[in-house]
């Protein structure tokens, strides 16, 4: 029994790495010209690129993540709150919001405040937390595809430049029945087990 629960949290640990990635989800209230950014997560980059300041390029967002926005390019600075983006301990406040219209694959990034670009390489921690609210971008702009919607992407920055796992979800709220993640399906598996080892125990004495 012992080695089956040590079986089971390591399948739920393995679970857990495979699925870690930057998650951010973008809620608000139709008609409103405003939205909420909410981030969270961590993840290993798996290559080098990096964050910066300014007006946001190619070399700064995730691409080519699906038709989900009408707004030709959007790049704002007009934003408010507490999030904040960590690489490798050091922690920098997020202050722009931007999203490109590309036709069926859209892009989608931020940026950070600081003189110089936010670097990071093959293997670096980076996370985000907190929540920003960016005015001028209604939820009713980011519904070409039907809400809710979720995208995963590894892409970020020029190909070849490097890779951040994403989960980028517009009004996750609305979803009514959110399913069970990998990780509870294990651990459930897991328990189950226990529990019918400890049934078969008592029926042989």
């Amino acid at each position: 029994m012992k080695r089956l629960l040590s079986l089971t949290a390591a399948a739920l640990v393995a679970a857990s790495t495979a699925q870690a990635a930057l998650i951010a989800n973008i809620s608000g209230t139709p008609g409103s010209g405003q939205t909420t950014w909410t981030f969270s997560g961590t993840t290993i980059a798996g290559g080098g690129a990096f964050f910066q300041d300014g007006n946001l390029n190619q070399a700064n967002v995730w691409t080519d993540l699906g038709d989900y926005t009408s707004v030709e390019f959007f790049n704002n600075v007009n934003v408010s709150g507490d999030a904040a983006l960590t690489i490798d301990g050091e922690t920098r406040r997020i202050d722009l919001a931007a999203i490109d219209d590309d036709g069926d694959f859209d892009d989608w990034g931020i940026g950070v405040d600081g003189a110089d670009i936010f670097v990071f390489g093959a293997g670096s921690e980076v996370s985000w937390t907190g929540s920003l609210t960016v005015f001028g971008i209604d939820l009713n702009d980011l519904n070409n595809s039907g809400l809710p919607i979720t995208f995963l992407t590894s892409s970020f920055g020029l190909v070849g430049e490097g890779t951040l796992d994403l989960e980028l979800t517009i009004a996750a709220d609305e979803i009514s029945a959110v399913p069970l993640p990998a990780g509870g399906v294990l651990l459930l598996s897991g328990l189950a087990g226990v529990a019918a080892l400890r049934r078969r125990k008592k029926s042989i004495t």
